[in-house]
């Protein structure tokens, strides 16, 4: 596993506003740890990556189960930066592209 970053984990059976925890990567899991000690993973390969928080700076990873639809966001800025530096090459290139692609999205938001 590769470093890690706080998130805020949003799934079935957790409060409506998610709750903290911490997510790592390696080459082919999400793993998040949440306080109580509660360990969710994902395959790299189910997840969908999009923007998350309020400005869109931020990431989710989300993925669907036989339990429900899952989401990992990491917004704060700092956490933002240091998970983009631990991603494994499939969603760092996954992230590259999403960046190419969402300011010209944003640019087009604030046209209209």
């Amino acid at each position: 596993m590769t470093g890690a970053g706080p998130c805020r984990l949003f799934g079935p059976g957790l409060a409506a506003g998610g709750v903290a925890g911490e997510c790592r990567f390696s080459d082919r899991l999400l793993l998040v740890t949440l306080a109580a000690g509660i360990r969710v993973e994902c395959a790299l390969a189910a997840i969908a990556l999009g923007v998350a928080g309020f400005d869109q700076r931020g990431l989710e990873f989300s993925w669907q189960d036989a339990q429900g639809r899952w989401a990992c966001q990491v917004t704060a800025a700092a956490a933002v930066a240091a998970v983009r530096q631990t991603l494994p090459p499939r969603l760092a290139d996954a992230v590259a592209a999403l960046d190419r692609v969402e300011p010209r999205q944003q640019r087009r938001r604030l046209l209209l």
